[in-house]
């Protein structure tokens, strides 16, 4: 789905871990995780890594970006977690695929971080 004309992917777990939304930025292949109420004083809103990053630095090591096509990594990278994610339900939930479907403030904590 695209917010603010970014491609995001967000995958919804029903509330089974305090971090209920999963949001992956197409872009940059940047992590999100937030509740229902991410600005609350009790809420959860964070930044949970790069999954491109986490893929690549294992596999060529920190310095991957000197060495690759960056772009054409971070899309390739990003269409594999989402495979992965669509292909296991139980890993990060349900891929939402409507901006409707998402509560105001998960849809305001996404636009603030892209």
């Amino acid at each position: 789905m695209k917010i603010k004309n970014r491609h995001v992917y967000i995958f919804d777990n029903k509330g089974e871990t305090m971090d209920r939304y999963t949001i992956l930025i197409g872009s940059t292949g940047e992590i999100l995780g937030c509740n229902e109420t991410p600005f609350a004083p009790m809420g959860i809103g964070q930044h949970c890594g790069n999954a491109v990053d986490n893929r690549m630095n294992i596999t060529f090591g920190y310095s991957w970006r000197d060495r690759c096509n960056v772009k054409k990594c971070i899309k390739e990278e990003v269409e594999n977690y989402v495979n992965e994610a669509r292909n296991d339900s139980a890993w990060l939930g349900v891929e939402v695929t409507e901006v409707s479907q998402l509560p105001e403030d998960v849809i305001l904590f996404i636009t603030q971080n892209l």
